[in-house]
């Protein structure tokens, strides 16, 4: 959700590392992951897969970024987008207690509470309430329609983690804790052949370790690891260093606004004027073109009519980087 990253994906190549067998290793770009309250403290990259792993929420996304379901089997939204009313599933947390619907109520409203440090909580004013109508069932009420709700119940930050005990609903259980944690995939009983789940296999595991963009990619480039995670355009130098093939790097494809910001305004650009025609003298295409040739500029803040109910304003860029 940041608005200036520009998240650097490696998806590995067929048969990456040397041998292509035992726990799939995951690189996250940033501090050792762990398990933290998103309402008290930021998540960084490797955080938030370790969240997104363990603890899902009322719905998540699947490998196409559609939405599916998660602790929510179905849901209906009712009274022209004022209603969300979702059934949950039989879920059990990491120590085999059920999830009971006052508890993800609970934890939700932890979560957009007042003084809650969740990035989402300033998009998530439209909701009103919300309550517990039966055992299995929640309902959001909203006091204006939200297009984008269940886009923001998917993401890590809004995961239905609990702190004591820690940890969530799965789809994955910490095997082994450490700076690079062991993810194992959680036995899930809604699914077929409950007893094939118990059976260990090495190829579904997954070893998530949290380390500087330099040694991630290096660890890469050495067939070491699977995938690499995170990053920004300040680390997009680092891939010229090795020789990952282009077909193993990917762009985070999220619409977002990746650009320049002002981060002093003092000496020269203390005056609008002269930030103004800073702004006006970048070449946004060569300077798009020298970190993806296939992007296309945009020359304002909101190209697409992106989560509101009218027509996007028509301040420029430029005179966004001026104000």
């Amino acid at each position: 959700m940041s608005a200036l990253a520009a998240l650097v994906l490696l998806a590995p190549a067929a048969c990456n590392r040397r041998l292509d067998i035992g726990t799939v290793v995951v690189s996250a770009i940033g501090e050792p992951p762990r398990v933290a309250d998103a309402s008290r403290t930021p998540l960084g990259t490797p955080d938030r897969l370790l969240i997104d792993a363990t603890a899902q929420g009322l719905v998540r996304f699947d490998a196409a970024g559609q939405i599916e379901p998660g602790l929510a089997e179905r849901w209906i939204v009712i009274d022209g987008g004022m209603s969300y009313i979702f059934r949950l599933r039989e879920g059990q947390w990491g120590d085999g207690t059920p999830v009971t619907a006052n508890q993800v109520v609970g934890l939700l409203d932890r979560q957009m509470a007042r003084g809650s440090r969740n990035p989402l909580t300033p998009f998530l004013t439209a909701v009103d309430e919300i309550v517990v109508m039966t055992p299995q069932v929640i309902e959001v009420r909203l006091n204006r329609p939200r297009p984008d709700l269940l886009k923001l119940f998917a993401q890590p930050e809004l995961a239905l983690l609990r702190v004591r005990p820690s940890g969530g609903s799965g789809p994955f259980r910490v095997a082994a804790f450490g700076t690079a944690p062991l993810l194992r995939p959680a036995y899930d009983p809604n699914r077929a052949d409950p007893e094939d789940q118990r059976e260990e296999e090495p190829e579904r595991d997954v070893r998530l370790i949290g380390e500087r963009a330099a040694r991630a990619i290096a660890r890469f480039a050495a067939r070491d690891s699977d995938m690499v995670s995170g990053g920004s355009f300040a680390d997009w130098p680092l891939l010229a260093t090795t020789d990952i093939a282009p077909a193993s790097i990917r762009v985070d494809p999220a619409v977002g606004l990746f650009g320049l910001a002002i981060i002093s305004r003092s000496g020269f650009l203390a005056t609008p004027a002269n930030r103004s025609a800073l702004a006006q003298a970048i070449d946004r295409v060569a300077l798009t073109s020298a970190i993806a040739p296939n992007w296309e500029p945009a020359d304002r803040i909101l190209p697409d009519p992106l989560d509101l109910g009218r027509a996007a304003s028509g301040s420029r860029l430029d005179a966004a980087d001026a104000g």
